[in-house]
Parts: C-alpha cells; sequence; structure tokens
C-alpha cells in the first residue's frame, strides 16, 4: 500500500480535472489507469485533524480539545502487526496532545520532543521515517523545502549541512529578486538552489530507497509530501519563468510546485512497475484539505483565483468545514483490482483504517469511526451500505466565515460544524442554527432546504450531538 498525500492542493489543480494553465501528467495517468473519487472527505479542514483522522481511523471528535488520553492506534502498527513494513516520509503534523502545543512556542527544544512526543511517527508503528516537516512550521523552522536536517527518530537526524546558510526569511518575501535569469532560487546569501538540498528531491530518493529494498514483502509508505503548503518555494521556476501577465510571481511559483508534486507521483509509480509489484499494490493519492487559497494571491481567503481558476463549485476552502474545506481529490489505483472509471460514493479519511485492515487481512488494534470501502476499489458499489452520517467539528476555534448567505448580514460566524447525511445532504451547524443543503445539485451550498426538510436537521444535530458524546467520553 502505498499513500501519497499532497498539502493543500485543491481538486482543480489537477489537469485531469480540468486544469487548463498547468497540467499534471502523472496524476493524470494515475486517475485513467484507476479510479476516481468523485465524494472523497479530508478528515478535517485543515492538516493536523485531517492527518490524524486518516491514520488512526477517529473522527476529530476524539482529538479537540487536547487529547490527554493514550494515542490511538495508527495503521501503520496495525499493518505492523500484519507483517508489513511502514514507512513514514516528509510532513507528520497530528492533532494529538502536546505535539500541536509547540506551534504557540518560538524555539525548539530537542530534548522535550524526544522525550514528551510519543506521538511521532517512529513511536507509532513506522520502521522507516525521514521526517522533514515535523509540526506546522516547528521543527524546521519555517523552512519545508530547503530543511536544515531529516528527523529519523526522537533526537536521531540527517543533517542536511549544504541548507545551513539558508536565509528562512527569504523564502516568504514573494520577489522576482528570489530567482535568478535562469529561474533559479536564489536565496540573499548568494546559494542557489543548484548548490542546496531540495526536500522533494530527498524525499523522492528516500521512498525509492524503501521500495527497493521491501520489494520482496509487503510494505506500507505514507508519502506526506509538504507540496503544495506554504511558503511558496521551488528550486527553478522552470517552464513558468518567462509566464507574463496576468500571471504574478506567485502563479508561476504555485504551477511550479504543482509539477514538483506530479512528479513525484510519476516517479513512485514508474518505480512500482519497475519492481514488478503493480498486481499486487495498490496507490491511492489525496490531499489533506479542500481549497487552500491562503491568502497567497493577495485577495481574501476562498475567492477563486481568476487566472487558474482552481477553487471550484464548492464553498469556501481550508479552515471551515463548509464542502469546500473538507472536499478533496481522491484516486486509488491498482492494475487488476481496481477498476479504470468514477464513483460518486462518499468516503472519508477516517474509513483508511479499516480498509487498510481489509486489504491486508489485518485486525483492528482499536475501534474506528469509519469503514471499510474495498467494494468502491472493486468497483462493487452496490455493496457498498449507504452512509448515514459524516461528520465534522469545526477543529479550530479561531477561524470566522462571513455569512455570505446573506451578504447584507455585516457580521461573522465561528467556523462551523458540519454533517453530510446519505452522501447528499450537507448540514452546517452554526450553533443552534441549522443550514441544509443538496450538494448533489448545490455543490456551493447556496440554497438552504432546512424549512423543507427539518427531519434531515434534526438528524443532522443528533448525529453530531452522539458523536461529540462518544468523542469527549474516549479522549
Amino acid at each position: 500500500m502505498i499513500f501519497i498525500l499532497s498539502d493543500d492542493l485543491s481538486y482543480w489543480d489537477l489537469s485531469c480535472f480540468g486544469q487548463k494553465c498547468f497540467a499534471t501528467p502523472n496524476i493524470d495517468r494515475l486517475a485513467s489507469e484507476g479510479r476516481i473519487f468523485d465524494n472523497a472527505y479530508a478528515g478535517g479542514p485543515w492538516c493536523a485533524p485531517s492527518r490524524t483522522a486518516l491514520l488512526t481511523g477517529m473522527n476529530g471528535a476524539h482529538f479537540a480539545p487536547l487529547s490527554k488520553s493514550r494515542f490511538k492506534p495508527t495503521v501503520a502498527e496495525m499493518l505492523k502487526a500484519a507483517g508489513y513494513t511502514t514507512c513514514a516520509i516528509g510532513k507528520w503534523h497530528m492533532l494529538e496532545g502536546p505535539e500541536e502545543s509547540w506551534l504557540k512556542q518560538k524555539t525548539w527544544d530537542a530534548q522535550k520532543a524526544a522525550t514528551n512526543w510519543k506521538q511521532m511517527p517512529w513511536h507509532r508503528g513506522f520502521d522507516v521515517c525521514r521526517i522533514g516537516y515535523r509540526c506546522g512550521f516547528m521543527g524546521s523552522n519555517g523552512n519545508p523545502y530547503f530543511p536544515f536536517q531529516i528527523e529519523t527518530g526522537d533526537n536521531k537526524e540527517i543533517s542536511l549541512p549544504q541548507n545551513h546558510n539558508l536565509d528562512v526569511d527569504c523564502l516568504w518575501k514573494y520577489t522576482d529578486s528570489r530567482y535568478d535569469a535562469r529561474g533559479r532560487f536564489l536565496d540573499k546569501a548568494g546559494k542557489d538552489s543548484s548548490k542546496m538540498c531540495y526536500a522533494e528531491d530527498y524525499y523522492r530518493a528516500a521512498a525509492i530507497d524503501f521500495m527497493r529494498a521491501n520489494k520482496e514483502r509487503p510494505f506500507f509508505l505514507y508519502y506526506a509530501t509538504p507540496l503544495v503548503h506554504g511558503p511558496l518555494v521551488v528550486k527553478e521556476l522552470g517552464a513558468f519563468k518567462d509566464r507574463q501577465a496576468p500571471w504574478t510571481l506567485r502563479h508561476k511559483l504555485w504551477a511550479a510546485m504543482v509539477t514538483e508534486l506530479d512528479r513525484s507521483v510519476g516517479v513512485l509509480l514508474d518505480e512500482v512497475k519497475k519492481l514488478g509489484i503493480e498486481k499486487n499494490t495498490i496507490v491511492m493519492f489525496a490531499s489533506d484539505n479542500g481549497y487552500a487559497q491562503w491568502g497567497y494571491f493577495g485577495r481574501k481567503a476562498w475567492t477563486d483565483d481568476p487566472v487558474f481558476h482552481n477553487k471550484g463549485p464548492w464553498n469556501r476552502g481550508k479552515f471551515i468545514t463548509t464542502n469546500g474545506g473538507v472536499i478533496v481529490p481522491f484516486i486509488a489505483w491498482g492494475p487488476g483490482r481496481v477498476p479504470v472509471g468514477k464513483t460518486g460514493r462518499a468516503i472519508h479519511f477516517y474509513d483508511f483504517m479499516a480498509t487498510a485492515a481489509d486489504l491486508a487481512g489485518a485486525k483492528l488494534l482499536g475501534p474506528t469511526d469509519g469503514v471499510s470501502f474495498v467494494p468502491l476499489f472493486e468497483g462493487r458499489d452496490q455493496d457498498q451500505p449507504l452512509r448515514a452520517a459524516m461528520i465534522w467539528p469545526h477543529s479550530t476555534g479561531t477561524s470566522k466565515m462571513d455569512d455570505d448567505w446573506d451578504p447584507s448580514a455585516k457580521k461573522s460566524f465561528p467556523c462551523p460544524d458540519a454533517v453530510l447525511l446519505d452522501e447528499k445532504w450537507y448540514a452546517i451547524l452554526l450553533g443552534k442554527t441549522v443550514r441544509l443543503c443538496d450538494i448533489t445539485t448545490d455543490p456551493g451550498i447556496k440554497h438552504d432546504l432546512s424549512a423543507e426538510h427539518q427531519d434531515l436537521c434534526a438528524r443532522a444535530v443528533g448525529a453530531f450531538e452522539e458523536l461529540n458524546t462518544k468523542g469527549k467520553s474516549n479522549q
């Protein structure tokens, strides 16, 4: 099993889903040879809760506020018990207890990390770890792309001295002076990318080494690239160097970063075929949350970019549990097992635990909120029970959203909770208020149908309250 998890990638950043300004031929190949899940949902509307749901099979209600309980078993621990060799590469960033609190710290204490951070991948079932993007920006000093070191376990690391003189502040300053006439990244200190180690190059090589070393045995590779999360930086702008207005430098950077991501998918897919293991390998590709406009094009968050038009028809994006924050691209590839085509059946990241157990014949190590969607992998959609409810707690108490259902209302609401009923009805819970939309006909959730379906509203509230109570009792 190989799970490729991108960061902040939108549905419409992929040419197989309609992007016209740049191409993703390798992801397109994955899609054309595999199955596209048109109704796939992340574990949460931002990095940490989404990754935690993916790897533990549990809803975010079990982790927010910060849990003080024992850590939940991970997919890697389960698969390792079933005889798999496991590997985690790239970004970790789980929402479990003390790790997230480090986001508020200004300094990094490796000793405390070694003694207190038992949720790190080397303690969570992963035999091989190459982590350069540990928790938010901590551990990488805001530098996920030219890291100073790669973490491999507690206070063990692989130093990258060629990056040690990097001016990290330069990564966050989007000016043309960052790139030379050839389009190569140029630090203020005068170093260009040819003398430095770009993280994605390192991760690709590490993944290939792991696959080759374990081709004769079952393995699980969790390839969690930091691409395309900010800061926007690449080693070279490549084919986008000379793009003219309305393209800006940030557009060039975003397109180049998506191209780097696409290259990684191609490298991993090609290696599976070279090793001759494609008949007993399933590759999954997804993003960790919905559209992440981030303000990197200088406008209010969640607005569509006028050049790339990569937001899609969904409502809002990252940090918000309207459907635009949690709907993600998801592709499964497995010749001889996964049929070519599409499915509109709904899946959730917390389903991965049960699905991996089903694929591997492994025993679950604890409860899960998800269900196996192996029937969907095999084209047996009729054998997959209809999902009565999928639920997203708001995950963060800081984000707010403007009430664009009623632009005349000059106020903001806290980030809402959300419930998807019967894979069709999307309920937004704003305190005691419920907005209900049919996302099969209204993906932008613009038309409130709550007055016409009070029974569904009551079901949504009841489902969330039940999960919330269950979640608190399991922390």
